[in-house]
């Protein structure tokens, strides 16, 4: 065993020390030397925001659009087509209603006369 050294020393702490933390003046952040690299390197920085461009140009361009949409008709209630039956005229049902409902949503010139 030595005996210079105690065995349950501790290393001694400094006194007035600070809680915030210190930064040295090199470990600053200079705005024109960030400036001057960034001038120094325009080529660079160019060249990859040209080249990302040209990518998201290109494969807007060549991408096949995909489009879907899906509509569902439903025939109508007997309560939707009530009031067009009329007493002493021939009966309205629902079959005829919504054949005739499909027949003018395939016409074109129905749509078209509609859209005037």
């Amino acid at each position: 065993m030595d005996g210079d050294k105690p065995e349950n020393s501790q290393p001694s702490v400094a006194s007035n020390t600070s809680p915030y933390a210190y930064y040295a003046p090199e470990d600053e952040i200079n705005l024109v030397d960030l400036w001057k690299v960034l001038v120094r390197r325009k080529k660079e920085l160019f060249g990859v925001a040209g080249v990302v461009t040209l990518g998201a140009v290109l494969y807007a361009l060549l991408a096949t659009p995909v489009y879907r949409a899906e509509t569902v008709f439903l025939p109508p209630a007997a309560s939707d087509i009530e009031a067009l039956n009329i007493e002493g005229v021939q009966q309205i049902n629902i079959n005829s209603v919504y054949t005739m409902f499909e027949q003018n949503l395939s016409s074109k010139v129905f749509v078209a006369d509609h859209l005037r």
